[in-house]
């Protein structure tokens, strides 16, 4: 990978990079607890916003019941 050469750019690839890790952590929780959790338990757990949670859980958990389990693979 090429190293940014703007603030712009810099600042798009660490944003990029803390999704990237707030994805992989939350995936590994939901795959640790699979009673589900609720957002406010992944939100701590994980250190991210409400916003933020939200948007990642969107793409890989399945909400029933006002708790999230992992989205199972097809």
């Amino acid at each position: 990978m090429l190293m940014p050469q703007t603030v712009k750019e810099y600042r798009q690839a660490q944003n990029t990079k803390e999704l990237s890790d707030c994805r992989r952590l939350t995936t590994k929780l939901l795959s640790t607890n699979p009673q589900g959790l609720t957002l406010p338990v992944i939100q701590t757990t994980v250190g991210m916003s409400a916003k933020t949670a939200k948007r990642i859980l969107a793409g890989v958990a399945d909400e029933k019941d006002g708790k999230f389990y992992l989205r199972q693979k097809n």
